[in-house]
């Protein structure tokens, strides 16, 4: 009820608005071609094929990017295995290695035991002084010199 008072208290106001606007002048004559609807029409279908157009390309660039990123993350994959393998391969080729070198230590500490070394002074023995009397032997040398 409060909204109707208010409204019929504005009823001169608003009568005396719609006389401004019935004074206004009227344009009656609207110049329209009637040959523009054809040209119009023909243009928006040849606007509406160029978005349908560029719908599919953005379509088939939608389809590349998705494909590059799966096969980015693909390559990411694999490139991550192939590293784990590789420090796999790694870690087993270094316990290889020393493997070996302790291998090649053991032998040449065997190897070491066989070299011939004079009993008595340390010299190591060739073809030629094997046989020689060691000069620090003194208990089992027969001949002096």
């Amino acid at each position: 009820a409060a909204q109707m008072t208010s409204f019929l208290s504005l009823s001169r106001e608003l009568h005396h608005r719609m006389c401004k606007l019935s004074d206004l002048p009227f344009q009656n004559g609207l110049e329209v071609n009637p040959y523009d609807l054809p040209r119009d029409h023909a243009r928006l279908n040849q606007l509406e094929r160029e978005y349908e157009g560029a719908q599919r390309m953005m379509n088939v660039k939608d389809e590349m990017i998705s494909f590059l990123l799966a096969e980015r993350n693909r390559l990411l994959r694999l490139s991550a295995a192939s590293s784990r393998q590789v420090l796999t391969l790694n870690r087993a080729a270094q316990d290889e290695m020393k493997q070996w070198g302790s291998l090649i230590d053991r032998f040449a500490k065997e190897l070491d035991s066989f070299k011939l070394a004079c009993k008595y002074c340390g010299l190591p023995l060739s073809r030629e002084s094997v046989n020689t009397f060691c000069r620090f032997n003194k208990g089992y040398s027969t001949t002096t010199n």
